[in-house]
């Protein structure tokens, strides 16, 4: 947003946009639909990267998750973070899609963030090193500090079993894994990320 310095001094909008920040991309990407066919395809790197960049929601009707960038995000207290459309942004993900935000609390569930996107018409998304996919937004009054952490191989098979058993079981509310990620895989998963700060 080219004008958004200004907008700053208005209370309310200051207030609406407080401990919210920008996920921008870290690589150069693009991705085509074709509504008459439902097939999303890319010539850009391998089939590989396709499936890890890509994932496919619901093809048939343009719907799909941008999985870049992957970020993590945790907090050792319950806290809810919305991700959001970044509307006071211009790039091509901004004019192409409808965003399809979520919500979920970050202190009792490990999974990535990601885009999910809605395509309306036939096209072709050209997403470029740093343009901005998404928003996240902290649901607290209190500033938020991000630290950054490495993300380690007991980390990521942390997240790898929690998107597998989401993936081989019927749609369970978020308060289920909740409940599991307390049970399971909290503390350590704490202690891990603890162990490497890089901040």
């Amino acid at each position: 947003m080219q004008s958004g310095i200004g907008m700053m001094r208005c209370p309310a909008f200051a207030k609406s946009i407080a401990n919210t920040f920008v996920l921008k991309s870290p690589i150069n990407y693009s991705f085509s639909w074709d509504k008459a066919t439902g097939i999303f395809s890319s010539d850009m790197y391998s089939q590989q990267e396709f499936d890890e960049f890509i994932h496919l929601r619901d093809s048939a009707n343009g719907v799909l998750s941008f999985g870049t960038p992957h970020y993590l995000f945790c907090a050792e207290e319950p806290l809810i973070m919305e991700v959001s459309h970044a509307t006071y942004h211009n790039a091509d993900i901004q004019k192409k899609t409808t965003y399809l935000g979520g919500s979920f609390d970050i202190g009792r569930h490990f999974r990535n963030t990601e885009a999910a996107l809605a395509l309306e018409d036939s096209c072709t998304i050209n997403v470029k090193e740093n343009d901005p996919v998404c928003y996240v937004r902290f649901q607290t009054t209190e500033p938020v500090k991000l630290v950054p952490f490495f993300h380690t191989d007991t980390l990521m098979q942390i997240r790898d079993q929690i998107f597998k058993a989401k993936n081989h079981c019927s749609p369970k509310p978020l308060h289920f894994w909740y409940d599991l990620h307390e049970r399971i895989y909290r503390k350590r998963m704490l202690k891990e990320i603890k162990d490497n700060l890089l901040g």
